[in-house]
This record gives C-alpha cells, structure tokens and sequence, in this order.
C-alpha cells in the first residue's frame, strides 16, 4: 500500500511538472509574440535600441525553448504537436535557425544597418513558420 501511495505522489508531481514546463514555456511564447509586436513599429520608427533588445530577447528564447520541452509535455493543455519529440533533431535544428535570425536581426540594428532590417526581420519570421507548420497545432 506505501509503495503505491508513493507511486501515486510521483505520478501526480511529474504531472504538476509538466503542467509547469506548459504554462512557462506559452509565456515565453507570448513574450516572443509581444517582442515581434514591437519589431515592426520600432522598424518604422527606426528605433534600433528597440529592435536590438526584442531581437535578443527572441534569441535568448529560441536558444532556451528545447528546455521547455522535456520528455512527456506533450499531454494536457499545449499545442505542441508530438512531432516534436518525434523529430527532435530537426526542432533544435529550428530552434537555432530562429536564434541565429534574431542574432542577425539584432546585430544589424546594433550596427545601425537600417536597410537590411526588412530583409533580416522577414528571415526571422520565416523561422517563427517553418517551426509553426510542423510543431504547432
């Protein structure tokens, strides 16, 4: 009986893990999206400090996000396609294409390079995609 109240305990903690690994991991998508938001005006404006900063708050992201992904989180309330794990390679792979587009991204507004912004925030997004299309319900 103490073996599987012990059981019961780890099933319900590795459960209340993986719920916390969900919810931390859709904040940090959503303060992807917000840094994205801000991107676009800022590029309008030319304001490159802004742009820097959301840029490497997007790498800083892209180069934790596999963290936020371990072995049965999955289940319950995520869009994370079982894909991912499936495939897990090719999402690193993903993850570090999108780090290295908000790297470039943020290099460039550092250097002041306004004309290649348009170009380097359209790869990012493209990498936001390319992820969305497999990963993603």
């Amino acid at each position: 009986m103490r073996a599987f109240l012990m059981l019961i305990v780890m099933v319900v903690m590795a459960a209340s893990a993986h719920a916390d690994v969900i919810s931390e991991r859709k904040e940090n998508f959503r303060a992807n999206v917000k840094s994205l938001k801000l991107i676009q005006p800022a590029m309008e404006q030319g304001n490159m400090e802004t742009i820097t900063q959301e840029a490497e708050a997007i790498a800083n992201w892209a180069k934790a996000m596999p963290e936020f992904f371990p072995d049965g989180s999955d289940m319950g309330d995520t869009k994370a396609r079982p894909e991912i794990w499936e495939n897990w390679d090719d999402f690193v792979a993903k993850s570090a294409a999108n780090r290295e587009a908000a790297e470039t991204l943020a290099s460039l507004a550092a250097a002041g390079d306004y004309d290649a912004l348009p170009a380097a925030f359209g790869a990012l997004s493209k990498t936001c995609g390319d992820c969305h299309k497999l990963y993603k319900y």
